[in-house]
């Protein structure tokens, strides 16, 4: 038996949480390779009608049939299970995880489900039940990590498609199964009512409240991006002081208590400390690092991580990529330091979610940051020694002439660093993050 977890992400590539498409929690079955979720032209079984139409997975006294009791019956598999975001569907950004103890043999594929929300009947999932192999025939697990598009999207064809909020889930539905039966078969979906591949005139009900739902767009939903599905091989410290490195698949590793260094390395990782003043490195990949308690180090490395400190002093630096940053509770610093002069490749553009202003520091290293003459500041002494080293400006245009090194713009939240000055341009600096609210320069530490 194997330890894993199975992580899903929205990672949806347009829009809002409030404008654009989300999902219901995602079912999940390890199977031998002979469950069949659906086929193409086929007719949707009872269960898979619940989990399109109204993201039912489990049975209830209005439904005995669903999705998990017709995988029971099929004999394929007895591992399968919901995962779902700490919010329950899956809304722009969030993140959820499950625990699953799998039978390499009888456990070797995978097969998932979800609604998309809103509407009638649409879902994504795999249809052949050999896409996903988990294990292979060693019982060795293999690397699982892939992103569900818009080409993807299905049609149970067991529910019209009028999106009449009272019918259509996440728009007005109030209860399941009220929609008029379409009595059809399953295909790719149509799409919601005026979108690109639907071709109408006028939007319908689901696009006229969430306009950047139409998962049609770019090349037909092949790059319009809706759910990030990992499997992660699961290793677990204890109340010591450990030391625990991932592999080149997907990882999860937890520290637990002790004072722990915790190591991604290759693939897309789950790192989390636990209690204790611990050390994450995310590696290679575009991983999630948690500290938790304690006051811990977050070092993501190569690729778009997401970091979250929890509580304690934490202190976050996202590396190269396009991170993610939240320091959760009491102080925090989020760190850009390159150990090298600037260079946007190795920087990325970080987006800091929470930055609690009189408490929480952006720390600017001058071997990256080299223009900056300021002297070193600290959390009890903050800002530039040199006055005109920091600048708050309107727009986004505005900063690429200011006289400052460090610029905020008022208009989109982009912090820049400007090493040519009033010279047009950022000559070999850039932006390198995004923040809320409007800085002053007294929410800086400057370190040589």
């Amino acid at each position: 038996m194997a330890d894993v977890r199975v992580l899903v992400e929205n990672v949806v590539s347009q829009g809002t949480e409030d404008t654009s498409v989300f999902f219901s929690p995602v079912w999940v079955g390890f199977h031998d390779g002979s469950y069949n979720l659906f086929n193409i032209g086929g007719t949707a079984t009872p269960g898979l009608e619940r989990l399109a139409e109204d993201a039912i997975f489990e049975p209830t006294d209005d439904f005995s049939e669903t999705i998990s009791t017709e995988f029971a019956a099929s004999g394929a598999g007895s591992t399968a299970g919901v995962v779902s975001s700490p919010g329950g569907p899956f809304a722009l950004g969030s993140l959820g995880v499950g625990a699953f103890n799998v039978d390499e043999t009888q456990g070797r594929y995978l097969t998932y489900g979800s609604m998309i929300l809103p509407s009638n009947d649409a879902f994504i999932g795999n249809e052949s039940p050999l896409a996903i192999e988990v294990f292979d025939n060693g019982g060795n697990l293999l690397e699982v990590d892939f992103t569900v598009t818009g080409e993807r999207v299905w049609d149970a064809g067991t529910e019209e498609n009028d999106e009449n909020p009272e019918n259509t889930a996440a728009l007005g539905q109030t209860t399941p199964n009220t929609g008029t039966a379409e009595n059809g078969t399953v295909r790719l979906h149509p799409g919601f009512i005026g979108s690109e591949r639907e071709d109408g005139d006028e939007p319908g009900g689901i696009l006229e409240a969430r306009e950047d739902a139409d998962f049609t767009t770019e090349n037909d939903g092949a790059n319009f991006e809706i759910a990030r599905i990992t499997v992660l091989e699961d290793r677990v410290g204890d109340a010591d002081n450990n030391r625990i490195s991932g592999t080149a698949l997907p990882d999860s590793i937890f520290g637990l208590a002790g004072d722990d260094t915790l190591n991604g390395l290759d693939g897309r990782d789950w790192v989390v400390g636990g209690r204790g003043n611990d050390l994450l490195r995310g590696g290679d990949g575009d991983d999630i690092l948690e500290g938790r308690l304690g006051f811990d180090r977050l070092l993501g490395g190569d690729g778009d991580d997401i970091l979250r400190g929890g509580q304690g002093r934490d202190r976050l630096n996202g590396g190269a990529g396009n991170d993610t940053l939240m320091g959760g509770a009491s102080i925090d610093f989020f760190i850009f330091n390159t150990n090298d002069t600037f260079d946007t490749d190795d920087v990325g553009v970080d987006t800091i979610k929470d930055f609690n202003q009189g408490q929480d520091f952006i720390l600017l290293d001058k071997t990256t940051f080299a223009a900056i003459t300021s002297d070193p500041s600290s959390r009890t002494e903050p800002g530039f020694s040199v006055s005109g080293e920091f600048d708050l400006v309107a727009t986004d245009a505005a900063a690429a002439t200011s006289d400052a090194f460090i610029v905020h713009s008022i208009e989109s939240g982009n912090l820049y660093y400007n090493p040519d000055g009033a010279t047009a341009g950022f000559g070999n600096g850039g932006q390198f993050a995004n923040v809320l609210p409007v800085l002053t320069a007294d929410d800086f530490i400057i370190r040589a």
